[in-house]
């Protein structure tokens, strides 16, 4: 499938539930930018050490967008930015399944300063 989306140019989105570093070196012979890969367990930091050829999605804990700060999501969104750099789709780790997932001003806070372009 991923050799008919590359020659199609198509992309293909990937959504992982478990830790997936472990198939990094099989992942690494993906062709670059055709695979999204939504990542739940590991770090997105060093799966785009690992994996520079994919677009990863994720970045953003629940747990923190759920519990902490307008100013801790924020500082964690500049982190994901600055250190996954370009081929990073910001997002949830998790799914939001209700209301309660995340609060609203948590999200709020994190969509403005994307949208502000400052980072």
């Amino acid at each position: 499938m991923v050799d008919f989306c590359a020659e199609h140019k198509i992309h293909m989105w990937l959504y992982t539930e478990a830790e997936l570093l472990r198939f990094a070196d099989f992942l690494q012979a993906i062709p670059k930018d055709v695979v999204v890969l939504e990542v739940e367990i590991d770090d997105p930091i060093e799966v785009r050490k690992k994996l520079p050829n994919l677009v990863i999605a994720g970045g953003m804990p629940l747990q923190l967008l759920s519990y902490g700060t307008p100013e801790q999501c924020v500082e964690q969104a500049k982190k994901e930015i600055a250190e996954v750099g370009p081929g990073l789709i910001l997002m949830s780790d998790k799914m939001l399944c209700t209301r309660t997932d995340a609060k609203r001003e948590n999200l709020i806070a994190v969509n403005d300063f994307i949208h502000s372009g400052n980072y």
